[in-house]
């Protein structure tokens, strides 16, 4: 989760309004009317990725076949979610769709909407992840770090989450990629049983009165996935804290944290007995991500 400003929606007042949608007629439009309509409300990437996601429609058939007729239920589907998009719900919350790394998620209002902040994480992760490796994901959410990591090394991946929602996302995804891993409902460490060799986590981490939380794309995505209480720290501190007990001897915590969190994020793996300590930075250039060794 990013408290970041690049997360609020600048261009949210100034995206037309539900009533500005112009219906199309079922029957009678055509591809290239429906596509200029959604460019106009939207603008190219998104009405590309409406079609795409929604109709399997790419945008070379829209130029190869500009006339085809678009049939009832398109119609009835892109009135819809160029509506839904109008109102403000997030892009990928409407296709219901959303890539990470090397897989194509579902998405909900149920789960966060995966960044490529959190990609970072995973890149990594990855330096430090073998094919026998145990490696546990705490709050998992739509499964995007645990899916991406077992399907780019084959380690024995554990997911957990406190959500039942969020965790039925998670399995659904694991079963339609194709991707075993082991799915655990809990709250932080409460339920889990074992010990890791890599554990990551990106958790909850904006404060509770982030401004944020009334814009953009964090207006519609589930509270529980991004309250980090009144200083955004208080589920780093219990990832940080309990780690220790569920990692084996040199193994590794790495988590998320807000850009503006790094000095606090390092006091908590100090405390907790981490050694080689260090924060890295994402492709913005703002440090990110957090890891540090069990001696």
């Amino acid at each position: 989760m990013q408290s970041d400003s690049a997360r609020s929606d600048p261009k949210a007042a100034m995206r037309p309004q539900p009533e500005d949608v112009q219906n199309l007629s079922s029957g009678t439009t055509s591809l290239a009317h429906a596509f200029a309509m959604a460019r106009h409300r939207l603008g190219e990437r998104e009405a590309c990725a409406l079609f795409r996601d929604l109709l399997s429609i790419s945008r070379t058939k829209i130029a190869a076949n500009p006339d085809q007729l678009l049939d009832d239920g398109d119609v009835a589907k892109l009135t819809s979610s160029i509506v839904r998009r109008c109102r403000g719900e997030p892009l990928a919350y409407v296709t219901g769709r959303r890539g990470f790394r090397t897989i194509e998620l579902a998405v909900g209002p149920s789960v966060l909407i995966p960044r490529w902040e959190t990609e970072e994480l995973v890149q990594m992760a990855l330096e430090h992840i073998a094919s026998s490796s145990r490696v546990l994901d705490l709050g998992t959410g739509s499964g995007c770090i645990a899916l991406a990591i077992r399907k780019e090394t084959g380690a024995d991946v554990t997911a957990s989450d406190v959500s039942a929602p969020g965790l039925e996302v998670c399995r659904c995804n694991a079963e339609t990629l194709g991707l075993g891993i082991q799915l655990v409902q809990s709250c932080w460490y409460e339920s889990i049983d074992g010990i890791f060799d890599v554990i990551v986590s990106n958790p909850p981490y904006v404060e509770s009165d982030d401004p944020h939380f009334q814009c953009g794309d964090l207006l519609h995505e589930p509270r529980l996935a991004l309250d980090g209480g009144p200083d955004g720290l208080a589920g780093l501190r219990h990832v940080v804290a309990g780690a220790p007990a569920h990692l084996s001897e040199g193994g590794r915590l790495l988590v998320e944290h807000g850009c503006d969190q790094q000095t606090q994020v390092q006091l908590l793996f100090t405390a907790a007995g981490f050694a080689d300590i260090a924060t890295h930075h994402d492709l913005g250039g703002l440090p990110r991500v957090t890891q540090g060794a069990l001696p």
